[in-house]
């Protein structure tokens, strides 16, 4: 098994050349040089933004392979392959230029070429014995031999790529506040007009500076599009009462029930995040006939002094030194 590396010239040092083929029957000797990217030997050949074939495409500038309009996952060096072959489908690509070409002049193994070659295969469905697109040339290196048509643009079942996104200067935020039933006094900040969505506060928020933190800036505006966002302050940040003394679990799912109860709405969808999202969980399991759907993102149902882990544990205390 043969590992091969080769030279990526980028000018940086007088020493370094690009590398050529050698004529020694192994393929032609003018294939491209080492360093050059599939996609700069493309431009060179044809401008084409999509190559289809079979049931297939190859999307170059979204780097989507799609079979009959549906997206297939494959790994990047997968995809590289398939457009190296796909731009040089009018001859044989030796084995020096996929590995020149896909790697970059990392240092790989056949059976890592091998592998890619078959999981590309599998992708498009030419695994069976009797391969029609992706051909070996015994001794010279692979071929496409199936029938390309190069397209300027998206085609069947693909999605448009969305244009950027600006958000709303109609969307003004109204805040408010409502108050638990222990008399803790939450403040409630709601966007837009629509369903209503309740993103569950977390442990560190302010209703009023999240819209200016970059983290938040850009999605807030946007989920209140079409919707209703609302969003509060949990008991003991922003602009809720600081000095509370029961910060529990209990208390933060009974204060998400305050909020949703003072939207006199009968369902909501709630966006859990981090913490927030075990607090979502809670509320959705103990009243399902009050949510509609809910989103997770970095989820957990069960918090790290509960996991009966000893490394879990540790960590917990360690941070809670940090901010102690």
């Amino acid at each position: 098994m043969g590992l091969h590396k080769r030279a990526v010239h980028d000018g940086s040092d007088p020493s370094c050349k690009p590398t050529q083929a050698s004529n020694d029957g192994a393929g032609p000797a003018n294939f491209t040089e080492a360093g050059m990217n599939s996609t700069e030997r493309g431009q060179s050949i044809g401008s084409a933004a999509i190559f289809a074939f079979a049931d297939c495409e190859l999307d170059r500038g979204r780097r989507q392979l799609r079979f009959r309009g549906r997206a297939i996952h494959i790994q990047p060096q997968v995809f590289d392959l398939l457009e190296t072959l796909l731009v040089n489908r009018d001859r044989v690509v030796s084995k020096e230029e996929l590995f020149a070409s896909v790697w970059k002049g990392r240092m790989v193994s056949d059976a890592t070429l091998y592998s890619r070659l078959s999981a590309a295969r599998r992708a498009i469905g030419d695994n069976g014995e009797d391969r029609k697109l992706i051909v070996t040339v015994p001794r010279r290196g692979f071929r496409f031999a199936g029938e390309a048509r190069e397209l300027p643009g998206a085609t069947f079942g693909a999605v448009e790529r969305p244009t950027a996104y600006t958000p709303s200067r109609s969307l003004d935020q109204s805040v408010g506040f409502c108050t638990t039933p222990d008399g803790v006094r939450l403040a409630v900040a709601a966007m837009g007009e629509g369903h209503a969505v309740v993103k569950v506060s977390v442990w560190l928020s302010h209703i009023s500076h999240d819209l200016d933190n970059p983290m938040w800036s850009g999605l807030y505006p946007r989920l209140a599009q079409g919707r209703r966002l609302i969003r509060y302050d949990g008991r003991g940040t922003g602009l809720s009462d600081l000095g509370v003394a029961d910060i529990s679990f209990e208390r933060l799912v009974a204060d998400l029930e305050t909020v949703i109860d003072s939207l006199d709405v009968e369902k909501v969808s709630l966006v859990g995040m981090s913490m927030g999202a075990a607090v979502a969980i809670a509320y959705a399991a103990r009243t399902p006939e009050r949510v509609h759907k809910i989103v997770l993102h970095g989820a957990f149902a069960m918090g790290r002094r509960r996991r009966n882990s000893a490394s879990d544990l540790e960590r917990a205390d360690l941070l809670l030194a940090l901010v102690s």
